[in-house]
């Protein structure tokens, strides 16, 4: 099995707007869910902040490759990169379906 953690959109700006761990500052957030493990949030935090994370010294390369290789091993793993992977046509509505909620209200 092959593990890759992922947050919901704008979880990092959650903690740093709303949660205000320890008055971090918006870099100091990025290292903090990098170092947690969160490999992937599709919000702005990472691409905004963590090239400043990394020359402030608060992120090392090192944890953004292994975030990196996480995420792409799995789409190694669902053969984005051959062509023959369903998963690019998919959108909004594939994912949004009525049943996809249903399920997700039923947790």
């Amino acid at each position: 099995m092959y593990i890759y953690i992922v947050s919901n959109c704008d979880s990092i700006e959650e903690i740093y707007m709303h949660h205000q761990w320890l008055r971090d500052t918006q870099e100091d957030a990025v290292a903090q869910v990098l170092k947690a493990g969160l490999d992937l949030d599709c919000g702005m935090y990472y691409t905004n902040f963590t090239k400043n994370s990394v020359v402030q010294g608060k992120v090392r390369e090192a944890g953004i490759d292994k975030a990196l290789k996480n995420l792409y091993n799995v789409f190694m793993r669902l053969r984005f990169f051959d062509g023959s992977s369903s998963f690019k046509s998919l959108g909004k509505n594939d994912v949004c379906s009525n049943e996809h909620i249903e399920l997700a209200l039923s947790s």
